[in-house]
């Protein structure tokens, strides 16, 4: 601080005229005299109001508290530096003045340069104060944060003398007494400074040394990543070296865990029998297991960092691509693919991508892809065996409806004609009239019952009649036993089909309707056959309960799954859709031929 600051100066002095003489004077030296008190109260007062940086205080001054009092309250209140005016005091009083330990004395009447050079040296000696003040409070947290941060931290001088420990560095070591200027080797103790002892010359060397080193605390050995590097001056050389210690017992644990884990888990990727890999969000490749690499051909090591494009290859990326695509967006995809293989069959695989999401953010796909070929082959043998098993069935059921129809149908009707003979030649013989009556109409109803099944198993009109007419009439028969309202309609543009396809359609209604009749707790059942958007389509809607698609896959639907595989053989299809607000629309379609 100096004048050209215009230091605030507050005088007290009850001699107006000397008090206005030095205002004057103080101006001409650049100094801000901002006010003139002559009592304690009004100095505490204009203190109060401006903080003054100076007080010329005399000692002798009016009222109750003297010119040493107010000197003193200023001092404490306000911490100002203090300089008494004087023309004369008695000894008490100068031992009373030196008490309060003021910043200078001059003897009145003041002398300009006396008083310039009194407050220059004042403020002088006061920005040394506070800038030593400043330096203290700031070793002082230094010291605070030093000790309180799970950091050891030291200080060696060039001669290898400690000259700061934190609290941390001190707890680990054994050595309990003042650490300051205490020799390394009594610090550290023998071992630790042996140990350390090349790092510490490295570092004096200008070298930045970093080491691990084994601390034994309270009987359990914990590992120190130590670094030391070198305190250098001005012209480059070391004075001193800091040490600073990490206790990475912990991460040094569970890294090994996390590498454990890592081999763990790699382990077990690579024995499961499905190609996995991650991509990051650029789709450059995180990791591949054992199965990928045989699919893709490259080795983990290189195939990480590689593009999708690069490892998967031109035709696999061609068709995964959209399903990246949508991974990316945050979709997860699966789908089916196939690819020649070396012994020149057709190979399917099972593909899955599910995009990795942080934050609400995706960054990354994780692919899974399971060869399917051994099942997709063993779906194709059962669904070959399960076609063969309907032709063998179908094939039946026409050997039987001919049976039933060509033998036991016509004897029975021969057996009939038969009973209607005895009856004409027992005109006069009423019992046996009688007989042959009631048993003419037990054939007759067997016959109609053995023509009925016969329908059934192979219905024989299907090969001069449109499919929906014999629809039409097994639905009437149905619907007579069921108690059902079933309703067969069929659109105009429905086409005339080949009679196994007429099969088709009329074993899925027979499906139906019996489940209907067995599970739907239906009263109205409607049968609709149209032809639109290039299929044929049959759809069988009830108000029963509904059916979930859960009920679909249960034992008692084998007869719905057989239809699927039938259709699905001739590239069609079977669904089943619950209604709103109750009942079941199955729908059986095939592609339009032609």
């Amino acid at each position: 601080m100096n004048a050209q600051r215009a230091a605030g100066v507050l005088i007290v002095e009850d001699e107006r005229i000397l008090a206005k003489d030095l205002q004057r004077s103080l101006a001409d030296m650049g100094y801000d005299a901002f006010a003139i008190a002559d009592s304690a109260e009004e100095a505490v007062a204009c203190a109060t109001a401006r903080r003054p940086d100076v007080a010329l205080v005399d000692i002798r001054i009016k009222g109750q508290e003297d010119g040493i009092r107010t000197a003193e309250i200023l001092k404490r209140k306000f911490h100002v530096i203090v300089i008494f005016l004087t023309a004369h005091a008695d000894e008490a009083m100068i031992d009373r003045a030196k008490k309060i330990e003021p910043d200078g004395y001059l003897v009145k009447p003041v002398k300009d340069a006396e008083l310039r050079s009194m407050i220059e040296i004042s403020l002088y000696k006061l920005e040394l104060e506070r800038a030593r003040e400043s330096a203290r409070a700031s070793q002082e947290r230094l010291h605070v944060i030093a000790d309180n941060v799970p950091v050891s931290i030291g200080y060696f001088d060039r001669d290898g003398r400690v000259q700061f420990a934190n609290r941390v560095f001190r707890e680990f070591l054994p050595y309990r007494d003042n650490v300051l200027d205490v020799p390394a080797r009594a610090f550290l103790g023998e071992a630790l400074y042996k140990e350390s002892y090349g790092a510490r010359q490295r570092a004096l060397s200008g070298e930045r040394v970093r080491f691990v080193v084994n601390f034994p605390v309270s009987g359990i050995v914990r590992k120190h990543e130590v670094t030391y590097f070198p305190d250098l001056d001005a012209d480059g050389r070391a004075i001193g070296v800091y040490a600073l210690g990490y206790d990475v017992t912990d991460r040094e644990r569970l890294s090994a865990e996390l590498q454990q884990a890592r081999a763990d888990l790699e382990a077990t990727l690579n024995n499961v029998p499905a190609s996995i890999t991650s991509w990051r969000v650029d789709l450059t490749n995180r990791f591949v297991n054992k199965a990928a690499e045989d699919k893709f051909g490259v080795p983990a090591d290189r195939a990480r960092g590689m593009h999708v494009q690069q490892l998967m290859g031109e035709d696999r990326h061609r068709v995964a691509r959209p399903a990246l695509q949508a991974a990316l967006q945050g979709t997860r995809v699966s789908l089916e693919t196939t690819e020649r293989q070396s012994n020149d069959l057709v190979g399917y695989s099972q593909d899955s991508y599910t995009p990795e999401i942080k934050d609400k953010t995706v960054v990354g796909i994780y692919a899974v892809s399971t060869d399917i070929t051994d099942l997709r082959r063993s779906h194709e043998q059962i669904s070959n065996l399960r076609r063969r098993l309907e032709t063998v069935r179908e094939e039946e059921c026409r050997a039987i409806a001919g049976v039933l129809h060509d033998g036991i149908a016509q004897d029975l009707f021969a057996m009939k004609l038969g009973l209607t003979h005895l009856e004409a030649l027992a005109k006069r013989h009423t019992g046996i009239k009688k007989v042959c009556k009631e048993l003419t109409l037990a054939v007759t109803k067997c016959m109609e019952a053995t023509r009925q099944i016969a329908n059934e198993l192979r219905p024989v009109a299907l090969a001069y009649s449109r499919v929906s007419t014999v629809i039409a009439v097994h639905a009437q028969h149905f619907a007579s036993r069921a108690n059902l309202k079933v309703k067969v309609t069929e659109a105009e543009r429905f086409p005339n089909l080949e009679e196994s396809i007429q099969l088709l359609f009329f074993r899925a209604a027979q499906e139906a309707l019996t489940n209907v009749a067995c599970h739907a707790q239906a009263t109205t059942v409607e049968i609709t056959l149209r032809a639109d958007d290039g299929r044929i389509a049959m759809e069988i809607a009830d108000d029963g309960v509904g059916i979930t698609p859960a009920a679909m896959l249960k034992v008692r639907s084998l007869g719905l799954l057989g239809l699927r595989e039938r259709f699905a053989a001739l590239g069609g299809g079977l669904s089943a859709q619950r209604r709103e607000p109750r009942g079941t629309t199955v729908t059986v379609y095939l592609p339009t031929r032609g």
